[in-house]
């Protein structure tokens, strides 16, 4: 249908670094402190401690249950997480 193709073409154009998203409804959180990365790594489901400035990662954070409750998108700079 005409909607998959168009989704494509978008995929595509920001792919290629053509086109640009507005992200600006979603919260961006930061966490500083020596502990941040073990902190956030004690209550989410991915081993973070070992993260190096400029890698990013994902995480989730589960119920007692193990259902995903939130998806994290996390990029460290060295001294600040910043958290999506």
């Amino acid at each position: 249908d005409d909607l998959g193709v168009g989704r494509g073409l978008e995929q595509r154009a920001l792919a290629s670094g053509d086109a640009i998203v507005d992200l600006s409804h979603r919260a961006v959180l930061s966490l500083t402190g020596p502990d941040r990365l073990t902190w956030l790594d004690s209550i989410s489901s991915q081993a973070l401690k070992g993260l190096r400035p400029g890698e990013s990662s994902e995480t989730l954070i589960l119920d007692p249950n193990g259902r995903v409750e939130h998806v994290l998108r996390l990029i460290d700079d060295g001294v600040t997480l910043w958290v999506l």
